[in-house]
């Protein structure tokens, strides 16, 4: 009995100590990702005969077993590929598929974004498994890291400082502002110029100020735990249509009076929003031959940001625009339009935050000087059925014999033959009485 367990026990020393060569094929994804592992050896019509390991610390774990699911979290395909719904971060690893005789192997890596401790600036890293700290050499040809805003803009500006000493391996130092907090970052993994990976962190700063955007006539909704206590700061600001959710504000067709900074108390903690508003206005010539339209920014604050921009974009029309352009607590934008061109495309107007998107409002010709066509149209309707029946009163009123006439022999008479001799005086009264009511009229 000993000799059989030492045999066994050697066999699985042999069998997790045993270096792996390098996998047929490797796969990136982020956590949270769906990851489906393609199991390269034939199995026949149905996957009995296939199992799959997983390495971990040099040993072979069992994740399927001739058919059997023995992992949790991992579903079996009918092609016999191994399906990940939802990726962690210790789902990374070398997986092997094999059928008795033949394997084949899948090395998946895990893109993971770490904060460390940095007094003057926050510093992000961005690695692959265990490629923290440069510990290794990264041996994955092709393979890139980069950086960008939350809306896929790669980060520009002297504030930025990213440090790629590996292709595993990317390092971002920023130099804080208070507008930072609550703000995403994001990194991606590329292989040959091909993106396979990315994945988002949400930084926090110490006293920082959360910055929401919001379009004018849409909603917005405000976070925090407390809504009882957010308000705004400057009191002279009117508001519209608030309600509350558990745990945010929703403001209900904002209005650009809704810009500001708002308080609240978040988790035991004094906290500050400022929204920020975007609105489009339109105007049409005193020539009738072009639309100019003003793109506001209206800043939570006193005045707005420096690094605030505002750019306009349309579908093959040839535009104008002003350039940026500072008013009160605003930035404004204008853009000239020629009537010969309005339908031909929506023009939208973006807020910019260091060359990153995080705003847009756009304007339809359609939704706009067609819509008030469409108003009108119906005011005009509704206007001559009035004068219509206000014609025919006069005129009833002109005749009133006719009026009479119909009323006592048509009516009333068809109705005394109906009902018969025994009624004929109650129509007759019926009759005087209205007659006497049509007097009173004229």
């Amino acid at each position: 009995m000993f000799f059989l367990f030492s045999i066994g026990l050697l066999f699985l020393i042999l069998r997790g100590t045993a270096p792996h060569s390098s996998a047929d094929l490797v796969v990136f994804a982020a956590s949270g990702d769906s990851v489906t592992l393609p199991c390269n050896v034939s199995s026949g019509s149905r996957c009995s005969s296939i199992s799959w390991t997983k390495d971990h610390n040099g040993f072979e774990i069992d994740v399927v077993r001739e058919g059997r699911l023995v992992a949790p979290n991992i579903t079996l395909l009918k092609d016999c590929s191994l399906h990940i719904s939802y990726m962690e971060n210790d789902n990374a690893s070398i997986y092997t598929c094999y059928n008795g005789n033949k394997n084949s192997s899948v090395d998946l890596q895990c893109l993971i974004i770490a904060e460390t401790e940095n007094k003057d600036k926050i510093e992000l890293h961005c690695y692959l498994n265990n490629y923290i700290g440069l510990i290794r050499p990264c041996n994955k040809t092709g393979l890139k890291i980069s950086w960008f805003a939350e809306d896929n803009t790669q980060l520009k500006g002297e504030r930025f400082q990213i440090e790629n000493k590996i292709n595993c391996f990317s390092k971002l130092k920023i130099q804080p502002k208070k507008t930072d907090h609550h703000r995403k970052w994001k990194c991606q993994a590329s292989l040959n110029g091909s993106a396979t990976a990315i994945t988002s962190y949400q930084t926090t700063v110490s006293d920082g100020i959360e910055e929401v955007f919001a379009a004018v006539s849409e909603s917005v909704s405000l976070t925090c735990t407390k809504v009882s206590s957010l308000a705004l700061t400057d009191k002279s600001q009117t508001s519209t249509s608030f309600s509350n959710t558990a745990s945010a504000t929703i403001i209900r067709n904002v209005r650009a009076s809704n810009s500001g900074e708002y308080q609240c108390e978040d988790k035991g903690k004094g906290k500050k929003i400022w929204l920020h508003t975007v609105d489009i206005i339109s105007e049409m010539d005193s020539k009738g031959e072009n639309v100019t339209l003003t793109c506001v920014l209206t800043c939570a604050s006193t005045t707005c940001d420096t690094d605030f921009n505002l750019t306009w974009s349309e579908d093959d029309t040839p535009y104008i625009t002003s350039g940026l352009l500072k008013g009160n607590r605003s930035l404004i934008n204008k853009l000239s339009v020629p009537k010969v061109h309005l339908g031909t495309g929506d023009s939208v107007c973006s807020v910019l935050r260091e060359g990153a998107q995080v705003a847009t409002k756009t304007w339809r010709y359609s939704n706009s000087l067609h819509g008030l066509a469409w108003i009108t149209l119906p005011i005009a309707l509704l206007c001559f059925a009035a004068i219509l029946l206000l014609y025919r009163k006069r005129k009833h009123n002109k005749y009133p014999e006719n009026l009479q006439a119909n009323i006592g022999l048509t009516n009333v008479y068809e109705d005394v033959q109906d009902c018969g001799p025994k009624c004929k005086r109650e129509a007759i009264t019926s009759n005087d009485s209205f007659y006497d009511l049509l007097q009173a009229v004229n």
